[in-house]
């Protein structure tokens, strides 16, 4: 499975039905030695493969291959697509229910956008300080310093 590869077979994608990431779990490419074992230089595809089980699980490697120990390539797949469905289901409900709710999600957007363009604003305004197109600045350290909080003397 590559990230960099154009093709989306060769990838999990988010959006990916569970049925999809099964499919693409059971395609992936090892190398032919049915025994799980993890080696990156010379088993590359199984060891891949391990890795991921192993991300997912939050298991140590040990721990991993001797859970696939009795087991071949078919099972390390078979697992390794359920535990990817299970990792993505609430990221595929909740993007369901974002796009079920567009106006909520342009509000956000759009207060995100205002709080950019605030953050923008003070930015420019130091740079053309800095290049000499404005002088109400005086210096970084003016420009982020907080307005002081005023004590009130109780006595």
């Amino acid at each position: 499975m590559s990230k960099s590869e154009p093709d989306t077979k060769s990838r999990i994608e988010v959006a990916d039905s569970p049925e999809q990431i099964m499919l693409k779990c059971k395609r992936a490419v090892t190398d032919f030695p049915a025994e799980i074992t993890f080696d990156p230089e010379t088993r590359p595809g199984i060891s891949n493969l391990l890795l991921l089980y192993k991300t997912i699980r939050a298991m140590e490697m040990d721990a991993v291959l001797e859970h696939f120990r009795a087991k071949d390539k078919v099972a390390l797949k078979e697992e390794l697509g359920e535990a990817v469905v299970e990792l993505l289901r609430p990221v595929r409900e909740n993007v369901r229910h974002l796009e079920g709710n567009l106006e909520f999600v342009e509000r956000v957007m759009e207060e995100g956008a205002e709080k950019a363009r605030a953050l923008a604003a003070d930015t420019m305004r130091l740079v053309e300080n800095l290049v000499g197109f404005r002088s109400d600045v005086k210096s970084v350290k003016e420009m982020f310093k907080k307005p002081a909080k005023t004590a009130v003397a109780v006595g």
